[in-house]
């Protein structure tokens, strides 16, 4: 079976989203585009791992 559109486009969604708030670099590539975090993101991230570590 294949995945369900809706989970497809929610995910499509949410990293036009992180592009657009400059969380995740996107560049173009030979097979498509390749997507990283970039140092805003990487912070975000860090601070949401630390909340997680205390609850």
């Amino acid at each position: 079976m294949s995945k369900p559109a809706l989970q497809d486009h929610k995910a499509k969604k949410a990293l036009r989203d992180l592009v657009a708030l400059n969380y995740v670099l996107q560049h173009p590539t030979g097979g498509g585009m390749t997507y990283a975090l970039d140092e805003r993101g990487l912070e975000v991230c860090r601070k949401l791992r630390e909340e997680l570590k205390r609850l």
